[in-house]
């Protein structure tokens, strides 16, 4: 067998120039396929290169609790439980349920108010879409301020 292979890399060696004279490598894998059609190997060598940037594939193993821990997350700053961030659909229903929107408020005021008093790092993208989907819900009222050329929402 190895005697085989040895005929057969001499061979492949005059037959490189021919091969490699073809600009596409899927033409030089076929050409190299079909010369060693005939040719049975017990651990065939997979042809090719990677693909650049591909990742090898990783098993992903499921994390088994612990019994006694809170739900698998880590612990808070002072060992008690961690406190959830609260999202911008429910950052808006708590401003609904003040007096917040009871005056008008631009995006922009809505956003640097969540920012400032409430603690959170929302962007005006965060907070347009959840404002919206209020307006559709006929939850707030939207119109546009003539001066300032802005939307303002309020409750309706």
């Amino acid at each position: 067998m190895a005697k085989l292979l040895g005929n057969l890399k001499d061979e492949l060696k005059e037959l490189a120039g021919i091969v490699n004279s073809f600009k596409s490598e899927a033409v030089q894998l076929k050409i190299v396929e079909s010369l060693l059609k005939g040719i049975e190997v017990d651990a065939p060598a997979k042809v090719g290169r990677k693909k650049p940037g591909r990742k090898p594939k990783v098993e992903v193993v499921a994390k088994v609790k612990e019994p006694g821990k809170r739900g698998g997350r880590k612990p808070g700053p002072k060992g008690g439980p961690r406190k959830r961030k609260v999202g911008p659909s429910k950052t808006l229903d708590i401003l609904m349920d003040g007096d917040f929107f009871k005056t008008h408020r631009a995006l922009g005021d809505v956003v640097a108010h969540c920012n400032e008093n409430l603690k959170t790092d929302f962007k005006s993208t965060d907070l347009s879409g959840p404002l919206m989907k209020l307006v559709k819900e006929n939850k707030l009222k939207r119109e546009k301020n003539p001066t300032s050329n802005q939307f303002e929402y309020f409750l309706g």
